[in-house]
């Protein structure tokens, strides 16, 4: 045996940032033909050498070893699934996503990839094809022949034949009697040019080993188990939206970075070729990723040795998804550490990860479910994954309709299991379509502030429109009946934890006037400090934004209207935006200061969750003054931490800059929640990590750097409000730090600390934008316009401008999201309302996205019968028709005990209980269901729905059966996809 270093492959070291010697190299080496004999036997060896320290090693085994003496010319297989893998993104940091083709067989697919399209291109060595697929990684998707069941050695070969390895995790099999589609059994992968595997370690963390069988080379980039970590915070901080939505969102497999953003950010990594002939192994929490130099066949699958044990035990699991492999560890535990069973059955085996000894937490301990699941299971029986019936949703005349409608046809009524889908998760390791994928295509990059913005939010509404703006002006105002335009956008994904869609107050076209009070410039409640009558309209005014000259005497507004009818030019209380904007009233900069209203205003702000000033950006604000407590609220220890890390790095948020000068800084930590402080003057509440209070504090007399300095009349120089948490800037004025982290030019001198603020960089375009909130307030108040800074709604080729605090005052959407644009800003007309007439957003099953991937939708509103609404005719077409009936099916969702699920399950369908006049099992109840090819399988019943379906009547007397998001009432403006299938029926 001789084994080997590969030196010139690495490219961690000093490339990555840290001393050559420091990072472990990937390992080379060549068994003999008798050392080959026990597979097990070897990688311990391996192991012994320090091998699995670099998370990837190369084996080459001896020449007169042949897995397959016949050669690879008669190979006469069929690809079943083959996936057109689209990478979206830029800057290093891609997205991947798999939309699967027709089946195709081997030789079809060897003359695809090496066609012209999507032959290797020429190069001088791998070097420099490896430049070209990065440079090349967003353009002509291939085509990747992966996971395809099935095996190329001969049978009798007994040296590491992949489907035969003879591991520890061959427990699996021997015990429960599972097999698990490569993870236990063989996969082959049949690649070409620029086919990528993502970054993701191995599913349960186990070991892996991959044969090139035959044709060209495949790279591999992996990261050292030690610096796994890194990669995975890294990722996170990129990729915000996503981490929240799904800690190990990694395991998707759709996260493509390049090594140069990994050398930037110093993460250690290593690179080698795999040649025609040779085995790769990864090792468990091994990152690793790749690409195919061009046409070629590997085969692949899981093992295990007795070191993954602790690893199974503490590996991350994705819970998003039911098609990621979850393994139970009983019997490994049981096995291989037996002292320490019990404890783990308990929750109570405390102990490091060995990859990660700075923290000590209890390993995942089984379920009450999962250990019920294993008793019931049969050892010596061989389950399989519960298969596709043969009828689908759609029927046979629309198989070739890729609109993606799902239609119920009465005739087939009789056996609701037409209905099911295939489980998203057989345990087969199948790439199904990606989460996010939505976001992808969709999502613009943050872009130079654009011209002509100023009128934006007066667009006129389109001819037979009913819509109607929920944050409409006064209309004593002169702009209470302008309304805007809606479109229809896409929208990226919001985290679940967050309830992040705008929730407006929607007010007539034509609201009657209210009465309102006139009062004091200065409000005095009783119980206040009478420090506030300090606070004055002498502020300071100077900076990037100019005061108000205006003496008159403020006038209030009360809560439940937006209209004034006050007498005088000088009034304000006349010319007061609509509704939403009435209790913020005392709150503008140009109207006197008065700290009573920011205390309000911060009270109320603090009673949200996550209580923070700044993180509160991320759902409505809704303030009510009569609905906010005269003292302050008690708020909790400490709370999450939603705003996203790379918010909180200068040129995070500015992509053009970004480009030029490189990728923001995004810090090496993962801070998810953090301790709340209220400052004891303004009742502010803030995050300390948000805030960055980065010294041990007295939480009962804290004070915010502004009430700190000075508690007198302050205002933000960026924005028309006042209130929120302020940082002072370099030049001496206040600005919201929310402002500062949403305008991309705005930069934090000292990033830890979040001050002071540098607001010079603001280029002049964007100095030039008025936000369509206030500045026709100051226009008509005589006021002069505001300097200050708007950003602009990203949605589309929107420009409509708005100060950040405005913005979310009147409703404007923002949702976290990944990169390139960690904010998504979405304004009025182009945020979720209640109305019934917006354009409804596409619900096609278009292979990019399935229904988990979209953001939460509104429900539709119920369409009674009788009604007249567009639906889908069998021929494949979109007509007018009426509702004849409606009527609600309850569908019963349970998962196997192959991680497999089924969410269309019919009543009836479960044996072991009558179902129909009993009732649904009990949440976590066992069943058996009887499945379409006649076997009983267990499943755990995890709860149920119920879908009301519409029976539709056409003109030509025909009917179709459909779910309501299928079926488009009148007002209900029609996506595209349907208008230009509209027809109407003649001859009838």
């Amino acid at each position: 045996m001789l084994c080997t270093t590969e030196r010139p492959s690495v490219g961690g070291g000093a490339t990555g940032g840290t001393c050559t010697s420091s990072v472990p190299k990937i390992m080379v080496f060549r068994p003999t033909l008798e050392e080959m004999q026990d597979f097990s036997k070897y990688l311990e060896h391996m192991e012994s050498m320090g091998a699995h320290k670099a998370g990837l090693a190369k084996i080459i085994p001896p020449k007169e070893w042949i897995p397959r003496k016949g050669g690879y010319e008669d190979i006469d297989m069929e690809i079943p699934s083959p996936i057109s893998q689209m990478v979206s993104g830029g800057q290093g940091l891609y997205q991947q996503y798999n939309i699967q083709k027709k089946p195709m067989s081997v030789k079809e697919f060897r003359r695809v990839a090496q066609s012209d399209r999507f032959n290797t291109p020429p190069h001088f060595d791998y070097e420099d094809l490896e430049r070209k697929y990065w440079k090349n990684i967003a353009f002509n998707a291939p085509i990747y022949g992966a996971d395809v069941s099935g095996s190329l050695y001969d049978p009798g070969v007994k040296e590491f034949n992949i489907n035969h390895l003879n591991t520890i995790l061959d427990l699996v099999g021997q015990d429960y009697g599972i097999k698990i589609e490569g993870v236990n059994t063989a996969y082959l992968y049949f690649g070409m040019w620029k086919t990528t595997f993502a970054w993701h370690t191995e599913d349960m963390d186990l070991y892996s080993i991959n044969y090139l069988h035959f044709g060209a080379p495949k790279s591999w980039y992996c990261v050292p188990p030690e610096h796994g970590r890194r990669l995975e915070r890294l990722a996170a901080g990129f990729f915000h939206n996503t981490a929240q939505e799904c800690s190990a969102f990694l395991r998707h497999k759709m996260t493509v970075i390049s090594p140069q953003v990994l050398r930037q950010y110093s993460i250690p990594y290593n690179k080698i070729t795999q040649e025609a002939g040779e085995f790769m192994i990864t090792f468990p929490y091994g990152y690793h990723a790749g690409f195919n130099h061009g046409f070629n066949c590997a085969e692949s699958t899981n093992f295990a040795l007795p070191r993954w044990v602790e690893y199974g035990k503490r590996a991350s699991q994705c819970l998003c998804r039911n098609d990621c492999v979850k393994i139970s560890m009983d019997v490994f535990v049981k096995k291989f550490q037996p002292d320490r069973y019990e404890l783990w059955l308990a929750g109570q085996d405390v102990g490091c990860h060995p990859e990660d000894p700075s923290s000590r937490v209890a390993a995942r301990a089984p379920t009450h479910l999962e250990m019920a699941m294993l008793r019931s299971m049969i050892k010596s029986k061989s389950k399989r994954h519960p298969v596709l019936s043969k009828h689908c949703l759609v029927p046979e005349e629309d198989a070739g309709d890729t609109d993606g409608t799902e239609i119920y046809d009465p005739e087939d009524d009789e056996d609701t299991k037409k209905q099911r889908r295939p489980s998203k998760g057989s345990l087969s390791k199948r790439k199904g379509p990606p989460k996010g994928a939505a976001q992808g295509g969709d999502k613009k990059r943050p872009r130079k502030p654009r011209a002509n913005s100023t009128n934006d939010g007066d667009a006129s509404p389109t001819k037979g429109s009913a819509s109607r703006n929920p944050a409409q002006y006064n209309s004593l105002m002169q702009v209470a009946n302008e309304k805007e335009e809606e479109e229809v956008t896409p929208t990226p994904g919001m985290p679940r934890k967050l309830c992040l869609s705008t929730a407006v107050r929607r007010q007539p076209l034509h609201p009657a006037p209210k009465k309102h009070k006139s009062h004091p410039a200065l409000l005095k409640v009783p119980g206040e400090d009478s420090s506030e009558e300090e606070w004055s309209s002498g502020g300071d005014t100077s900076g990037l934004k100019a005061n108000s000259s205006s003496s008159a005497a403020p006038t209030t507004t009360t809560t439940g209207g937006g209209n004034n009818n006050g007498n005088g030019s000088g009034s304000l209380g006349a010319r007061e935006p609509g509704s939403w904007a009435a209790p913020y009233m005392d709150l503008w900069s140009f109207r006197p200061a008065s700290l009573y209203a920011e205390r309000q205003l911060n009270r109320h702000s603090s009673t949200l969750e996550p209580h923070c000033a700044l993180c509160l950006l991320f759902r409505p604000l809704q303030y009510s003054r009569e609905e906010t407590p005269r003292e302050q609220p008690t708020v909790p220890e400490s709370s999450a931490v939603w705003m996203p890390a790379v918010c909180f790095v200068n040129g995070g948020l500015d992509v053009v800059r970004s480009a030029e000068v490189g990728m923001p800084e995004i810090p090496d930590t993962d801070v998810k929640s953090s301790e709340l402080l209220v400052c004891t003057t303004c009742s502010v509440c803030v995050h300390k990590h948000c805030y960055g209070v980065t010294v041990p504090v007295i939480k009962e007399t804290w004070k915010c750097d502004r009430c700190a300095v000075q508690p007198i009349s302050v205002e933000c120089c960026l924005c028309s409000l006042r209130g929120g948490a302020l940082k002072q800037t370099t030049h001496g004025r206040w600005v919201h730090l929310l402002c500062a982290l949403l305008v991309p030019e705005v930069h934090l001198v000292d990033q830890r600390a979040r001050s002071p603020v540098d607001v010079l960089r603001v280029t002049p375009q964007r100095a030039r934008l008025r936000c369509t909130y206030c500045h026709k307030l100051r226009d008509r108040l005589g006021c002069p316009l505001e300097l200050g800074a708007c950003i602009q709604c990203t949605s589309g080729k929107c420009t409509t401008a708005f100060h950040v605090t405005c913005a979310h005052a009147a409703g404007v959407s923002f949702v976290t999201s990944d990169w390139p644009l960690p904010i998504f800003i979405k304004c009025i007309k182009h945020s979720p309302t209640q109305s019934v007439t917006k354009v409804r957003e596409d619900t096609t099953r278009s292979p990019l996205v399935t229904p988990r991937e979209r953001p939460p939708a509104e429900p539709l509103p119920p369409v009674e019968p009788g009604s007249r609404v567009v639906a889908k005719h069998k021929n494949g077409r979109y007509y007018w028709g009426r509702v004849k009936e409606t009527r609600s099916h309850d569908f019963y969702s349970v998962d196997f005990e192959d991680n497999s699920s089924c969410d269309n399950l019919r009543p009836e369908d479960i044996v072991d209980r009558d179902c129909v006049q009993a009732g649904p099992p009990n949440l976590g109840d066992i069943v058996q269901v009887n499945w379409t090819d006649g076997k009983l399988y267990h499943a755990v019943f995890k709860g149920l729905k119920t879908v009301n379906l519409y029976t539709v009547l056409f003109e030509d007397e025909s009917e179709r059966t459909a779910k309501r998001e299928d079926i488009y009432a009148e007002g209900e403006e029609l996506p595209k996809r349907v208008k230009s299938r509209l027809r109407i029926f003649s001859g009838f």
